[in-house]
């Protein structure tokens, strides 16, 4: 009885040792698996420090070439394009012409002229300032040959300059509305820098998932080869004891039974995982070469983020405060922040346009064009003219149009931030509180393999002295199997839960960012 004791306490201890060494990180590939895979996926491997593929591996490598991420960096690309769209009414604009001008219209009378030829060029600059000031440069330069029915012909040359200043003093009066303007189009470069963050931590989400889920398929063949094995083994006993008539032909059927659905599920299993495996392989543009491989022969490595999010998370009985730096978050708030620009700018162009003008034109005249050069530079035939202007849309369909729009997109933007501040707390005290759920029920899960795992042993040796029924070992092997990937889902799913946690509090940003920087200065 003590040896049967003994031998009980070795198989567990041993059993135990073997799940301590499967869920270790810091494991090397095995030489018979570095055999099977291609030269250049051997060299990246064996480069690695741990010998296996790891999560910082594909992360890294997803930032650096993956299509999807590409399309994600757009918005990092548009951003500027957003901001040079709120500077364009401060932009300079610059206009020239050249014409040459012959008009032989009959004479009205005898006073009247024959011909006018005119060849004339025109260039000028304007600018509108942001204290809602305009100013406007043109000069003129025209060669002029005058005849007339009567009287000899003219030639002349007239060079006439103008500058043209106005101030706006209601709709963008010291520049408040042009204020407004510039203030969203930063707002709104500043929301596309964050959008892109939060789409590449949704990328960096999705492709950790992936990476766990082809993880846990790994562990499913596993556990499925294993589980066909225990049926093969049983199915030889089986065989032996019908042969010898110690067992019923109705038991060795269902155990053949439960081979075949053995053999079936390593079949799934195994598609499953290379489907899996093709997905990230593809996303990641490893080489054609590496399709091919037997994805149950890569070497994958499980990270350690668990304690990092513990720590963000503080205790399950206190938990800590929601952070409010996700970028998804200060995108929200930022758009808000410009929509609300946006409305007091149109709330301002609802008014009439007011504006104060002040023109100054000089010109010369002479027959040589350095002559009336000379005379427009000195100004010495000024004209003036200062007044007021005022231009306003009676009905103001259009300003309406854009209050009522401005109106709607500043609620919608202003609702949608408050309702995911909302749902950041909720979020991430569900998202705390399930990782500290999930780490204590992996202990039990653990524990409970362990049993199946000595409860299928045990079954399996009384069936083979005819103790129990077929029956009996089928389901201990069966529950082994959901017992093993209960507990290998439980693995990946605290490092789900703890990457979103990093989500939650921002951290991935600053993670992809730094492997941006990382990647450019190489």
């Amino acid at each position: 009885m003590k040896a049967w004791l003994f031998f009980i306490i070795l198989v567990f201890s041993l059993q135990s040792l073997a799940i301590t060494e499967n869920e270790r990180v810091n494991v090397k590939a095995d030489k018979k698996i570095l055999k099977s895979v291609p030269k250049d996926a051997v060299a990246l491997i064996t480069s690695l420090p741990q010998q296996r593929i790891n999560m910082d591996l594909i992360l890294k490598r997803a930032i650096g070439v993956s299509d999807q991420f590409k399309i994600i960096t757009a918005d990092q690309i548009e951003k500027d394009a957003v901001y040079f769209e709120s500077l364009q009414l401060l932009d300079w604009t610059f206009d020239a012409s050249l014409g040459v001008h012959d008009d032989r219209s009959e004479p009205l009378n005898a006073l009247s002229t024959t011909r006018i030829q005119t060849e004339q060029y025109k260039v000028g600059i304007s600018k509108y300032f942001s204290t809602g000031t305009s100013l406007s440069f043109e000069f003129q330069n025209t060669d002029g040959d005058v005849q007339f029915g009567v009287f000899p012909a003219s030639e002349y040359n007239e060079s006439r300059g103008q500058i043209t200043l106005a101030q706006d003093l209601l709709q963008d009066f010291l520049g408040r509305s042009t204020d407004l303007l510039l203030d969203a189009g930063e707002l709104q470069k500043k929301a596309l820098e964050a959008q892109f963050l939060e789409g590449a931590t949704e990328f960096v989400i999705q492709l950790n998932q992936l990476y766990y889920q082809a993880w846990v398929s790994q562990a499913r063949l596993v556990a499925t080869q294993k589980n066909l094995a225990a049926n093969q083994r049983l199915l030889r006993i089986s065989r032996k004891k019908l042969n010898r008539g110690t067992t019923e032909r109705p038991d060795f059927l269902q155990i053949k039974s439960s081979a075949i659905n053995a053999e079936n599920e390593v079949s799934q299993a195994r598609q499953d995982l290379a489907n899996i495996w093709r997905a990230l392989a593809t996303s990641l543009k490893f080489p054609e070469t590496w399709l091919d491989i037997d994805p149950a022969k890569i070497p994958l490595a499980l990270d350690e983020p668990v304690q990092d999010s513990k720590r963000l998370c503080g205790s399950e009985s206190q938990l800590n405060p929601a952070p409010l730096a996700r970028a998804g978050l200060v995108k929200l708030k930022r758009q808000a922040l410009a929509s609300e620009k946006i409305l007091q700018r149109a709330s301002n162009y609802h008014n009439p346009q007011l504006q104060f003008q002040f023109i100054g034109t000089s010109n010369g005249v002479d027959p040589d064009r350095a002559s009336s050069f000379e005379e427009f530079t000195k100004v010495r035939t000024p004209g003036l003219t200062v007044g007021l202007s005022m231009k306003w849309n009676i009905e103001s369909f259009k300003e309406r149009a854009d209050l009522q729009r401005a109106k709607a997109n500043n609620m919608r933007a202003q609702t949608l931030y408050e309702q995911s501040s909302s749902n950041q707390n909720i979020d991430w005290i569900n998202a705390c509180k399930n990782l500290f759920r999930i780490e204590r029920n992996i202990k039990s899960l653990k524990q409970a393999m362990l049993h199946q795992q000595q409860r299928a042993k045990l079954e399996e040796r009384r069936f083979g002295v005819g103790r129990i029924p077929a029956f009996n070992v089928i389901q201990a092997q069966n529950d082994l199997v959901f017992a093993e990937l209960t507990y290998r889902n439980g693995l990946a799913e605290v490092r789900k839960v703890a990457w979103e946690i990093k989500a939650l509090a921002g951290n991935l940003e600053n993670y992809v960012m730094q492997t941006l920087k990382e990647q450019t200065s190489e």
